[in-house]
């Protein structure tokens, strides 16, 4: 008779296991959750924005959504976006 203690297992290869940080995060209180969800969302933005080179304020303020040239020539923005299009496609076949 094959008793459990006279088989031994190969060591498993690869990664060793280890927890995810949904799963380490899950074990903390809500508040506590939230608080570093918020933090590292705004870490990722941050770096994202360092990494870009510019801050983001600025870059909103310069953007055409920031602008708005179309409520200038009396139409919609979507039609504004289309014309443009046609301009670059237009551009694109001289």
């Amino acid at each position: 008779m094959i008793r459990v203690e006279d088989i031994q297992r190969p060591p498993k290869k690869g990664r060793p296991q280890t927890k995810t940080l949904d799963q380490m995060i899950g074990s903390l209180p809500l508040a506590r959750r939230e608080n570093i969800e918020a933090r590292t969302t705004q870490l990722i933005s941050e770096e994202y924005e360092r990494r870009k080179g510019r801050p983001r304020i600025e870059d909103k303020a310069n953007s055409i959504e920031a602008r708005k040239p179309w409520v200038a020539l009396g139409m919609s923005r979507r039609t504004w976006y289309s014309r443009q299009a046609e301009k670059r496609a237009a551009a694109k076949q001289l």
